[in-house]
């Protein structure tokens, strides 16, 4: 049985020493102190009926009373001794109440936090089995896939097959082609020459036409001016200029005939007109160009340098 000194130290120290009692706290751990107030609260108890009982020592020792009273002083010191000890326990035995309070309290949030955890637990794996539903599907598509990549390996095979076909006919087709682009150079060639003879003899004709229905039914004189260009302002070097002249009476008409016009065309005839202006020294009062066929480019020049452009394209 632990005496009272040493009881009266223990209690001191839990209640003095923070670290002694956390020490013995941890050691013991939170049944093992309750263990030990329920031991204290029955040592307790034992000292109440010792107490009980030293009474009743007392009461039968009355008759040696001296010898009493001095033990009896003794009692009374332990007594007191105990009580403050008791009082001391007490105080600790709230104090450990407070902890278990608190511990508990901490316990609840805990109890909190699990069941958060298990409801976002949960929510994790309906997102898991969800995705193995997916990851099912993804299988089977996948599946599918290779069968569709092995039909299209087969049909792949059958067009390189019909590829490398096709290229040999390519090959005979383009030596075909070569053929063709040779004799089509060659009918290009004559055709220009040709045109290019076919073109000279349709202005002539078409000058000598229009000169004659304007002199006769409109009774305007049509002259054919030449000069010499030894600047070479309107070829880029010296040449001899031509140029269509119409006449009536104070008007001075410039012409010119061409089977087609390209915007070169125009530039040509209006440095004629510019150098026919410094020749004679008269600006004429129009200038004329007729052929049967314009590029777009060369109407846009032609009303830019204000020339009369007669097509019918």
């Amino acid at each position: 049985m632990m005496s009272t000194d040493l009881k009266s130290e223990f209690l001191r120290l839990l209640e003095k020493d923070i670290e002694f009692r956390y020490a013995v706290a941890g050691y013991l751990g939170l049944s093992e102190i309750i263990k030990k107030l329920d031991w204290l609260i029955e040592e307790q108890r034992k000292i109440w009926e010792e107490v009980k009982h030293i009474w009743e020592e007392i009461k039968s020792l009355r008759e040696d009373q001296h010898k009493l009273w001095e033990n009896q002083n003794k009692m009374w010191e332990e007594i007191k001794s105990l009580r403050e000890g008791q009082e001391k326990l007490w105080e600790n035995q709230n104090k450990m109440w407070e902890e278990i309070r608190a511990l508990r309290e901490n316990q609840n949030k805990i109890w909190e936090e699990i069941r958060a955890l298990r409801e976002n637990q949960n929510k994790i794996w309906e997102e898991i089995r969800t995705i193995k539903e997916d990851i099912r599907k993804l299988w089977e598509n996948q599946n599918r896939m290779w069968e569709e990549i092995r039909a299209l390996r087969e049909n792949q095979n059958k067009i390189w097959e019909e590829i490398k076909s096709l290229r040999e006919n390519q090959y005979k087709l383009w030596e075909e082609v070569r053929i063709l682009r040779e004799d089509f150079s060659k009918l290009i060639k004559r055709m220009d020459a040709l045109g290019s003879r076919w073109g000279i003899l349709a202005e002539s004709a078409f000058r000598n036409a229009l000169k004659g229905l304007l002199e006769k039914s409109f009774n305007i004189r049509i002259e054919r001016w030449i000069n010499y260009d030894d600047e070479g302002f309107v070829y880029g070097h010296p040449s001899v200029v031509e140029i269509d002249i119409a006449l009536r009476d104070q008007e001075l008409i410039l012409i010119e005939v061409s089977s087609h016009a390209k915007t070169a065309d125009i530039s040509l005839f209006n440095r004629k007109a510019i150098f026919y202006e410094k020749k004679v020294g008269k600006k004429p009062s129009r200038l004329i160009f007729v052929t049967p066929y314009a590029e777009n480019d060369a109407i846009d020049l032609a009303n830019k340098l204000r020339i009369e452009l007669y097509t019918s394209v």
